[in-house]
């Protein structure tokens, strides 16, 4: 198969690339910087979109119109161009940020949206992907937690501190953290 990866330069794209390379995939990556049009796919049978703004940073107004613009044009843009392409299936990632904070409460796919910066981020997010089937491309949005894994990503962030020597106990310990690692 030949599958197209936006944000394949990232911590996920990279290592989702080097893993479908290594099963006989052709990668191709795709940046919709330069702006994507229907004949960026058009040798394509699946696309996979990661690209975004970071949400591991400090939440200034210009940054949440950053992560909001990234992920809903973005996908936006993705989604147009996949008009007319033989692309079959769009995985647009999403993330576990659509819930909120919910302490214990058990969630699934079916729960609602957080009323909060990320879940309405995840919900426009998600819609513009769904675009994508009134082509008849199969959509699939995985709600992705932090991901977690050598070389980058969140744990070389948490872990600075502690190579530092000043590291310690963040709260109760019983909080929750939705996670994945970088394998799965």
């Amino acid at each position: 198969m030949i599958i197209a990866v936006t944000g394949a330069s990232g911590f996920v794209g990279r290592a989702l690339a080097l893993r479908l390379s290594q099963k006989g995939h052709s990668i191709k990556p795709v940046s919709s910087r330069a702006g994507l049009t229907p004949r960026i796919f058009s040798d394509c049978d699946a696309v996979v979109h990661l690209a975004g703004e970071p949400v591991a940073q400090r939440w200034t107004a210009a940054v949440r119109e950053r992560i909001m613009r990234s992920r809903v044009d973005g996908t936006r843009m993705v989604a147009e161009a996949l008009r007319d392409s033989p692309v079959k299936v769009l995985v647009s990632a999403s993330a576990v940020g659509y819930y909120g904070s919910r302490g214990d409460e058990i969630l699934t796919e079916t729960s609602a949206p957080a009323n909060d910066f990320l879940g309405q981020v995840a919900v426009a997010w998600e819609a513009q992907a769904m675009r994508a089937a009134e082509f008849g491309i199969r959509v699939v949005s995985p709600r992705i937690g932090v991901v977690l894994g050598r070389g980058g990503g969140a744990l070389a962030r948490m872990l600075l501190p502690f190579k530092m020597g000043i590291g310690g106990r963040l709260g109760s310990g019983n909080q929750w953290m939705s996670w994945i690692h970088l394998d799965d």
